[in-house]
């Protein structure tokens, strides 16, 4: 099953948009993304124009930027993005017998992350099938009786060391902060 399946199946992610055309340009994106064919000249033009690409990606992509207002549902997308991932992608080849893999959302603050994580634990359960993979269910993260743990941190260089990364969905990156201010934007401190 790919994600655009899922989102349209009324037993996976289909109860949670209330009008799933109005999500259509998110659908777009996430079929390149996954490597997805996009069908008509439409969608085709539309995609082009958001991500400045000649053509569509025939694979998954392994790296994408996102720049988008607020209130566009990017951090519900990137929520979906990480349950499909954490769901539907076999990552036992990628991990030693016991490894656990982790999907994380590093998201700027506390307060986003909760917004997030409430995003997540919301799809998971939205859905009878979805919920019965989850094994154990913490404020930060929920762990999958598949060998994968979905967690949502703020940015921290102290913790996030010594995972097994799957997917890093990194959320309003712009935003976030080193020790000394804002990480390097593209222009030299004086």
């Amino acid at each position: 099953m790919n994600i655009i399946d899922a989102i349209h199946r009324k037993t996976i992610f289909g109860p949670l948009f209330k009008d799933v055309r109005t999500w259509h340009a998110w659908e777009v994106y996430l079929s390149g993304l996954f490597g997805l064919p996009i069908q008509g000249e439409a969608d085709r033009v539309l995609f082009e124009s958001c991500t400045g690409l000649k053509g569509v990606p025939s694979e998954r992509v392994k790296e994408s930027f996102v720049i988008c207002g607020r209130r566009s549902g990017k951090s519900f997308t990137s929520a979906l993005i990480a349950v499909f991932l954490a769901v539907f992608k076999d990552w036992t080849p990628y991990l030693s017998p016991g490894e656990r893999g982790w999907i994380f959302i590093i998201a700027n603050d506390k307060a986003q992350a909760g917004i997030i994580k409430s995003y997540v634990s919301g799809i998971f359960h939205s859905s009878r099938a979805l919920k019965a993979m989850i094994s154990q269910e913490t404020k930060e993260e929920i762990t999958l009786k598949n060998g994968v743990n979905v967690a949502v941190k703020t940015c921290s260089f102290r913790t996030l060391r010594g995972y097994s990364i799957l997917c890093a969905i990194l959320e309003e990156i712009a935003f976030w902060r080193s020790g000394g201010g804002l990480f390097y934007t593209g222009k030299e401190r004086p």
